[in-house]
């Protein structure tokens, strides 16, 4: 009698025992199981990075581009005030302005002189000529000071970008982790396939619709290319360290340029002609260097998009995976 109850509990433990067909398929299961499992995660935090870096350096073009827009309203300031420097010669020292005009002959003298003549004759009153200078500079010192402040935005948004791209990298652990994970799936469709040809009809349909699952979702990491993302990463870096340095080379000149007044320039003084040079070279200096920096945050832009997208597709597959490991 105990002989036969000693063989009645061995019968469950051998229905549950698997072939060694079935043993050597669990044995790569599990082992893809420990590799493959939690990547997803990592993957995330990279995508977010990037998805950050996106935000930063949209925000850093849009400034930048409002930083050249209100560099060029500044110049156009300048040449209204410029004008009107003229207007107030005119009426003070007629031969004053005509040395004037062959010291600056690059002007269009002709455009001035009809601009001039359409003003009437209270425009033309010295006081409120005066008081016409001293608005439209007002007008150019407050454009100067939102070019600085948008042009300094757009440098501190190209340094954080440079340093978001910098932390979305693929380091050295999560690229060893897809490589293990990848290599442990090496024998899966062998063992799957053992299974089928060994236990033939007997087989475990189940584990082995699970098993090809797996093979089929957690296969396609061999899709996956860490070197492009990198080189994502390492352009949109190398882009916000330019934009950077022309960020604040923008920004310097920026303040420069609106520190040099055009309603300063004494238009009798010898040195007239090279004041107003000088003062439409820094805004231009300014103005280039600004939109350098725009275009450096726009190609960051660019770049990291890209790279989230990449990362997103990534992140799909090792989502997949670890949904067939459950």
């Amino acid at each position: 009698m105990k002989k036969i109850s000693f063989i009645f509990m061995l019968l469950p433990c051998m229905a549950m025992a698997g072939t060694d067909a079935e043993n050597a398929l669990d044995s790569i299961v599990r082992n893809v199981r420990v590799n493959c499992d939690g990547i997803s995660n990592d993957l995330t935090s990279l995508k977010k990075m990037a998805g950050i870096g996106t935000i930063v350096n949209a925000a850093g073009t849009l400034a930048g581009a409002g930083g050249v827009a209100s560099g060029v309203a500044k110049m156009n300031a300048d040449s209204n005030t410029e004008e009107l420097l003229v207007l107030e010669q005119s009426t003070k020292n007629q031969a004053a302005l005509a040395n004037f005009k062959k010291a600056i002959p690059n002007i269009d003298w002709n455009a001035v002189e009809t601009h001039l003549n359409q003003l009437t004759e209270e425009d033309k009153n010295p006081d409120n000529i005066k008081k016409q200078i001293n608005a439209s500079q007002e007008k150019s010192d407050k454009y100067g000071n939102i070019r600085t402040g948008l042009f300094a935005t757009n440098t501190a948004t190209s340094v954080a970008g440079a340093v978001v791209s910098s932390k979305a990298k693929v380091d050295e652990s999560l690229e060893e982790r897809i490589k293990a994970c990848t290599q442990s799936l090496s024998g899966l469709n062998d063992a799957i396939t053992r299974v089928r040809v060994e236990d033939g009809v007997n087989a475990n349909t189940e584990k082995l619709t699970k098993s090809k699952n797996i093979w089929d979702k957690c296969g396609q990491y061999k899709n996956v290319n860490t070197d492009s993302l990198n080189k994502l990463a390492k352009a949109a870096m190398v882009s916000g360290v330019v934009g950077g340095a022309t960020g604040t080379a923008a920004t310097i000149t920026s303040v420069s340029g609106t520190k040099n007044k055009m309603s300063d320039v004494d238009l009798n003084s010898a040195d007239a002609a090279n004041d107003i040079n000088k003062i439409e070279n820094i805004n231009v200096a300014s103005n280039v260097l600004g939109g350098v920096t725009a275009v450096s945050s726009l190609t960051g832009t660019i770049l990291n998009a890209a790279q989230k997208k990449r990362i997103q597709e990534v992140v799909t597959i090792a989502e997949n995976c670890e949904e067939a490991l459950q």
